[in-house]
């Protein structure tokens, strides 16, 4: 198995003599990761402006963080679906007159959070 050189010690020259602020002195390209996280997402009613508006929410359920490689990024995935989707069965699609919430399962760059954060307002 061949080891990922870091690129900042590469474009130096290959070797950093341990300053390098890239790989910490190792030589090696950190790994990098993601979140693969699940939410349940709905839209709520925003008020009577324009005929009426509504906005997404996101209820988190789980997160997992991986390395950020397709395989492990398609297990988590996958993990995620096997322990929520069951909950989920039959609900009507969130934006239809008479949704529900759905699963929805977003790689992201942080760990879940609800969102949004504050409650949208029309302006």
């Amino acid at each position: 198995m061949t080891i990922p050189k870091c690129p900042a010690c590469e474009g130096a020259g290959g070797d950093c003599h341990g300053a390098c602020q890239t790989c910490q002195g190792t030589g090696q390209k950190p790994v990098e990761y993601r979140h693969v996280n699940a939410y349940a997402c709905d839209q709520e009613y925003g008020g009577p402006e324009e005929g009426g508006w509504y906005y997404e929410t996101g209820r988190v359920l789980g997160s997992i963080m991986v390395e950020n490689h397709p395989s492990m990024i398609e297990h988590a995935k996958d993990t995620l679906k096997l322990i929520f989707a069951k909950q989920f069965e039959g609900n009507r699609d969130r934006h239809s007159v008479i949704g529900q919430e759905n699963l929805e399962i977003y790689v992201e760059d942080e760990p879940a959070r609800d969102f949004p954060e504050e409650t949208p307002h029309y302006e």
